[in-house]
């Protein structure tokens, strides 16, 4: 398991996490449940291994829509035979 980056991440493991809000972004969450709440993304550093969900939305704003609404495409050039050359090599 790799070691959590504390300069990058609120670390959080094995807890119960209720609502009204929690914010993702900054956190790791490994073996977290989360409760009632209204889990917020914006597109930050987050790491969510392990977690389980009871009665929570999310809202996803900023950047992270932005990634959700070019996923289709994204996935199309991610598909494609060849990247052009001397394109980085997307994982």
């Amino acid at each position: 398991m790799p070691e959590v980056p504390s300069v990058l991440f609120a670390e959080h493991r094995n807890e119960v996490i209720g609502g009204p809000r929690f914010v993702l972004d900054g956190g790791w969450f490994e073996n977290c449940k989360f409760v009632d709440a209204l889990l917020i993304y914006g597109g930050g550093p987050c790491m969510l291994r392990g977690c389980s969900y009871e009665r929570c939305r999310v809202w996803i704003h900023g950047p992270a829509r932005w990634t959700i609404e070019i996923q289709p495409e994204l996935d199309k050039i991610l598909d494609s035979e060849s990247p052009p050359p001397g394109a980085p090599l997307v994982s």
